[in-house]
């Protein structure tokens, strides 16, 4: 049997090996993130030989704004922007209105985007893209630079509120 080179960590092109995926009629597949951040099993001799160095999004057609509404943390800021300004987002009163605002480069969701996807795709790469959610450091403070970070279900449960030790 063939030696596997590990290639955990690697970067090929746009992609970042996550870890290693399941093989496919005896070939090594590797499931990697993309700077685009969608993530894709790919077959670990075409990232070696330079065949595979994006998940294909340089080839897809994108809409007229950003084109990047597919993306995961496009979702995540549609519900930071929510929680914070919509009356109608059904947790608007534990957000907005209590005050909680978003620093207002971040209301382009393109600012928002250079500011934090180097901190989301690490955490991902660590914690997995599923266990990677925005957290504000301070529960009472604002979603600001200084104030948030990606972090795992369990830790922002811990960061609640209704959570604190007196």
């Amino acid at each position: 049997m063939r030696k596997v080179n590990n290639l955990k960590g690697g970067q090929f092109g746009k992609l970042t090996v996550i870890e290693r995926a399941e093989n496919r009629k005896g070939r090594s597949y590797w499931r990697c993130i993309c700077e685009c951040e969608t993530v894709k099993e790919v077959r670990g001799s075409a990232l070696t030989s330079g065949n595979t160095k994006t998940c294909g999004c340089s080839k897809r057609k994108h809409n007229k704004t950003h084109g990047m509404s597919h993306l995961r943390l496009y979702k995540t800021w549609t519900h930071m922007m929510g929680r914070c300004y919509s009356e109608n987002y059904h947790n608007f009163a534990n957000y907005g209105g209590r005050g909680v605002t978003v620093y207002e480069p971040w209301k382009d969701f393109i600012m928002f985007y250079r500011d934090v996807v180097h901190m989301y795709n690490e955490h991902a790469l660590q914690h997995g893209e599923k266990e990677t959610t925005l957290d504000r450091i301070d529960s009472n403070g604002n979603y600001e630079p200084s104030n948030v970070r990606f972090a795992t279900y369990e830790v922002q449960a811990n960061n609640r509120r209704n959570n604190k030790s007196a």
